[in-house]
């Protein structure tokens, strides 16, 4: 029995979201022109970005319809060869869990694709030879197979993300790592989301995280990447990313504190430890004047110390490659190398000590906790000789001479000054989720909602039938639904608060709210 032809999915269609343009890159116009080069010294094309708003709450065939679409106008490699008409609804779209800040996704082409394509070209083989390509068949194998399309890791940015991240910055930097071949290339970007490059790995969990060896692992990493990659001139001049983003997110965090506390009252103190918003943000000024004086620096001599951080190196941002048998990733030497950090949102300009203490911060956390995954667990907090393994395998693998004096002043110099900046993450985080909370809508704001959506999708038949039907936009599960940012933002408040009584900067007679103090 012949194979039934698929039909084509209806096409919805969208009043304020019709077409599809192509514009320049996403490149913020410093990188423009400056296309990475392979290999073979060919330069790789510029990522072409498209003016389309990827709706991932769609029904799934009218989501993969999207999805199949935009890959196809930002034309990535081999994906042509999924057609549009007939193969859409057969993509596999997989929901990727551990994101916070956006929704993340793999996208593989039809199973049955590899079959087609193999098929195709088995049935140009004469004479063992392949009249198509001019393959001899025993390569014949290796032929189909780099036809298969890749899978691809997409990315649809978070409806807070818009006050917390500079998208453009953000893709700049992706473009200088990509040409250093540090994380996953970027293939495409879109309004509110990008295509990545898939990697075959594991994310760590926060067990791993705890394990010596890997930890070390984890610290090489660190090390090459604050090393390994020369801040430019006017991310040096802007001095600590930790301030600027704390500085733009201020207000935006006390709108949101301020409409939580019209629906419950004593909002600001459960959440902020004191009565006064304002409270709070001259607490982080007076410890940036503590750190600057007790570190000796100035606004201008602190730039000489600033590295490029990730920033937010927590279990799920950071991948074990599987690398296949003979790769060089399984020598010894190499093991490290098989960590691979991704999720580059929150890089910057930084301390290196503020980076290592945003990393031993994030053991505290369990994002993947059923019942409370925004819960900090603050005797996670790695002990004193667990950061000290980590710290000693920063400076080693660091070090240009092994000078055992100099290794271990350089040992007690970063255990001292990542304790001293842990305040400055806690504060950086407590802010983030302000402005990343959502507050609870009123029936009748969800009311006007759903009339909304179901105004502006609407779902037609082709134009042979000239029918129509409208359907509901289904809502996919939001994995981070559990999620309380309200809470998680207290937590790192107590944080903040029980640091500034530790290391001296307020007197804890003066302080009336609850603490979360870390004993390591």
């Amino acid at each position: 029995m012949k194979n039934q032809a698929r039909p084509v999915i209806p096409r919805r269609s969208s009043s304020s979201r019709s077409k599809i343009h192509i514009s320049q890159s996403a490149l913020a116009p410093s990188e423009q022109h400056q296309g990475s080069t392979t290999s073979g010294g060919e330069e790789e094309p510029e990522v072409k970005h498209v003016n389309f708003h990827l709706d991932n709450r769609l029904p799934s065939d009218y989501f993969k319809q999207d999805i199949l679409k935009l890959i196809h106008e930002l034309r990535i490699p081999k994906w042509k060869a999924v057609d549009f008409s007939s193969m859409a609804k057969d993509i596999l779209v997989s929901r990727i869990s551990g994101a916070l800040t956006n929704a993340v996704y793999c996208v593989q082409p039809p199973p049955y694709l590899k079959g087609l394509i193999k098929a195709a070209h088995t049935a140009n083989v004469i004479g063992g030879i392949d009249q198509v390509t001019g393959a001899h068949v025993s390569s014949l194998k290796r032929t189909y197979h780099y036809k298969v399309p890749p899978k691809l890791l997409l990315r649809v940015y978070g409806p807070q993300a818009g006050n917390l991240i500079d998208r453009d910055v953000e893709l700049a930097v992706i473009a200088r790592l990509s040409r250093r071949k540090i994380g996953p290339k970027m293939l495409g970007t879109f309004t509110n989301g990008r295509f990545e490059q898939f990697l075959e790995a594991k994310a760590l969990t926060k067990e791993d995280l705890r394990d010596p060896d890997v930890s070390i692992q984890i610290a090489k990493r660190m090390r090459e990447l604050h090393d390994g990659l020369p801040l430019l001139d006017e991310e040096r001049q802007k001095g600590p990313s930790v301030w600027k983003n704390i500085n733009s997110w201020t207000e935006p965090a006390k709108t949101r504190l301020l409409q939580l506390a019209k629906k419950e009252d004593g909002a600001v103190q459960r959440i902020l430890g004191v009565e006064d918003i304002d409270a709070f943000f001259k607490a982080i000024d007076k410890y940036k004047t503590w750190i600057y004086e007790h570190e000796n620096y100035t606004d201008e001599n602190i730039k000489q110390d600033l590295v490029f951080a990730h920033n937010d190196a927590q279990y799920g941002n950071l991948l074990r490659v599987l690398p296949p048998p003979g790769s060089p990733l399984l020598r010894p030497k190499n093991e490290h190398r098989q960590i691979v950090v991704i999720d580059f949102e929150y890089s910057g300009a930084n301390p290196r000590y503020f980076d290592i203490a945003n990393h031993f911060c994030e053991w505290m956390s369990d994002y993947h906790d059923e019942v409370q995954p925004h819960f900090i667990h603050e005797d996670k907090y790695p002990t004193r000789s667990e950061q000290l393994n980590l710290i000693q395998g920063y400076v080693e693998h660091g070090a240009t001479e092994f000078d055992d004096v100099k290794i271990q002043a350089e040992v007690d110099s970063i255990m001292q000054r990542v304790r001293e900046w842990r305040p400055a993450v806690n504060a950086h985080w407590c802010i983030w989720g302000l402005v990343q909370a959502a507050l609870d809508k009123t029936p009748e704001e969800e009311q006007a909602e759903a009339l909304s959506m179901s105004e502006q999708y609407k779902i037609t038949t082709s134009t042979e039938t000239g029918s129509s039907d409208e359907g509901e936009v289904e809502e996919q599960e939001d994995e981070e639904g559990a999620f309380d940012y309200f809470a998680y933002s207290a937590q790192k408040a107590q944080l903040f608060w029980a640091d500034l009584i530790d290391l001296g900067i307020i007197d804890s007679a003066d302080f009336k709210g609850q603490t979360k103090h870390i004993a390591a």
